[in-house]
């Protein structure tokens, strides 16, 4: 009578498990966000061979929103299980035949990122040794394996600021314009009813 008894309730656990695992079924998934392309003016200098801050910009975007319109609206930003970097391309928007705008002037550059929710500036990718060949991109080594979520808020949107720094190789008369490319990691994890 004990086996029936014991066998009818392990019968009976299995049919409630089976029937709330209907219910509630597991989201996981990564997208990939490109982020907003930004503009950063580095002004002319005649600094050379001092690591210094080239220029700053700033962007607020609804990740919240986006996470939302990817899932249909099961999953949102309190879902982030891991927000990572996936690259970050820099581009000479206004090149001279000079070559004082190229990234050859640079012997090493840094790009750092930030947000409103945490202002402590983290490494989003560096590059040392550059060489001093005319080139009008840079991809800049990144670390894809930190998972930068604190950065992020649990709802709405978020406000990412980038700054450039680096060491010149020699003077820039002009005004250099480079644009940033980020590309992020967002993984998500969730329940859809």
């Amino acid at each position: 009578m004990k086996k029936n008894l014991l066998l009818l309730a392990v019968i009976v656990s299995g049919i409630a498990f089976n029937s709330c695992n209907k219910v509630a079924q597991q989201i996981s998934q990564t997208l990939t966000w490109n982020g907003v392309d930004l503009i950063i003016d580095i002004p002319p200098t005649t600094a050379i061979g001092t690591s210094a801050v080239l220029g700053t910009a700033t962007f607020s975007y609804n990740l919240d929103s986006f996470i939302k319109d990817k899932t249909g609206n099961v999953l949102g930003l309190s879902n982030v299980e891991e927000f990572k970097f996936q690259s970050c391309k820099l581009t000479i928007m206004n090149p001279n035949t000079a070559g004082t705008n190229s990234f050859g002037a640079f012997s090493d550059a840094k790009a750092m990122f930030s947000t409103n929710t945490k202002p402590t500036p983290v490494v989003l990718g560096e590059v040392t040794g550059n060489p001093a060949a005319f080139a009008l991109e840079l991809d800049l080594p990144i670390n894809t394996t930190t998972n930068m979520k604190s950065y992020l808020p649990n709802s709405g949107p978020v406000t990412i600021s980038y700054e450039l720094s680096g060491t010149m190789r020699n003077t820039k008369p002009d005004t250099t314009k480079v644009a940033i490319h980020a590309v992020y990691s967002v993984h998500i994890v969730g329940f859809q009813k």
